[in-house]
Order: C-alpha cells, then sequence, then structure tokens
C-alpha cells in the first residue's frame, strides 16, 4: 500500500527511491531478491530523471540504505545485484588480441571494459564535448557492470571475491575536462554497493584525447580470490 502510494503520487525523488529500499527490508515476506529488483525497475520508470541521472538516484539511495542494514550487508553480490534491479550481463568478448581476463594465483586482472550494453556501446564521444558528465557516470558503471561479468566468468561465483584491490579508470575528454573523479564515482559506486566492503578499492583516474572505439569510459579491475 505505501509503495502504491509512493508511485502513484508526487513524482519520485531520491528520497522516492530510498523508500522503496526501506519498505523491501521492513516486509520479510517479500520473495527473493530478483522480485525486489523488478519493482525497484518499476519505480524508476516514475522518476523524473532518465538514464544517467536514474543510475545517480538509485545508486545514492541505495548507498545510503545498505550501509546501514543488515539486511543487506549480509548479501552475496548476486543479489545486490537483483536488490539493485541490475541483470548482469554476459561478460563482453574481446575486441583484440588479448583475453577478456588473466588469472595468476589468486589474482584475477581483467582487460579494460568498454560500455557495451546488448551488443552496443552505450556512449560514444568525449567528456567535455559531446558527452555529459552524468553520461559519463553512467558510461562508467555499465563498464563496471560488464567487469563484473568478467569475474564472474573467472571465479565462477562471485562471493569468491575476498577483494576489489584496484579500479583502473580512464575517460575521453577534451584538454580542459576536469571532472574525471566524478565520472568514474559511476563505477567505484556501483562496485561499493554490490560487494559491501569487500569492493573498497583504489583507483586510478586518467583522461585521454583519443580511445578505443571512441568509448568515453574504460575501466579495469583487479581483483583477490578466495581458494576454490
Amino acid at each position: 500500500m505505501r509503495l502504491k502510494k509512493c508511485m502513484t503520487g508526487t513524482p519520485l525523488t531520491e528520497q522516492a527511491v530510498f523508500e522503496v529500499f526501506r519498505i523491501r527490508s521492513a516486509y520479510e515476506t517479500l520473495p527473493a531478491p530478483w522480485l525486489f529488483g523488478m519493482m525497484l525497475k518499476v519505480a524508476l520508470s516514475w522518476l523524473p530523471l532518465q538514464g544517467a541521472a536514474a543510475a545517480s538516484a538509485v545508486s545514492t539511495s541505495a548507498a545510503k540504505f545498505m550501509a546501514g542494514n543488515s539486511n543487506y550487508s549480509d548479501m552475496p553480490p548476486e543479489e545486490r545485484l537483483a536488490a539493485l534491479g541490475l541483470e548482469l550481463p554476459e561478460a563482453p568478448p574481446a575486441v583484440g588480441a588479448y583475453v577478456p581476463w588473466a588469472q595468476t594465483g589468486n589474482l584475477v586482472m581483467t582487460s579494460f571494459q568498454l560500455p557495451w550494453r546488448g551488443g552496443e556501446l552505450a556512449y560514444t564521444g568525449r567528456l567535455g564535448s559531446s558527452v555529459t558528465v552524468e553520461q559519463g557516470y553512467d558510461a562508467a558503471r555499465i563498464c563496471a557492470l560488464n567487469g563484473i561479468a568478467q569475474l564472474r566468468d573467472a571465479a565462477g561465483d562471485l562471493s569468491r571475491v575476498a577483494r576489489i584491490l584496484r579500479l583502473e579508470g580512464h575517460v575521453g575528454c577534451t584538454e580542459e575536462f576536469a571532472e574525471i573523479p566524478q565520472v568514474l564515482n559511476g563505477a567505484s559506486d556501483l562496485v561499493n554497493e554490490v560487494f559491501g566492503e569487500v569492493g573498497r578499492h583504489t583507483r586510478t583516474a586518467l583522461g585521454h584525447m583519443v580511445m578505443p572505439l571512441r568509448t568515453p569510459v574504460m575501466v579495469g579491475f583487479w581483483a583477490e580470490l578466495t581458494a576454490a
């Protein structure tokens, strides 16, 4: 009832998305997280935001809620993804003469991931020119989702990820563009939401005038796995 009121009353804001998360926790009889993810997707259709701004609103509200709620702090990564309304894609194939990921001992390194969605680049262009900061944030988030898919491919189960050690971020931008950290927060925010404390990582943030396939963002991971 409260969810229905929230969704049919005034336009949803970041606080309203937070309320959806709160309602999910309050009713322990709600089915598995995938259903909550579907609820969240429906709720997002009412947001007075689209695309990148909607992703940012979900990220902010999810981070606030998950940080203080034990129901989510103990949730494995796959269930956190479902609770965020996200479906992990198939790990994208390489686009050159290299492998998508490599492992030595318990250390996995991914190749840089581009914002592939449904087999196509969700964004092309440069920050500071044809791509906004909000779009760059969303592109980084998509890159991170693809990187997480590579980690699942390497580990077989995301619960084997013991720590995300490093997130390497590269942004295609104009010479004057200075908001590279804000763009790459799209990737960092998602990693922290999905992995919690395990996801707290170091990061590089570099800008380039030219990027592969004119992508505005690419992201790579270094991660430690537990023994199989």
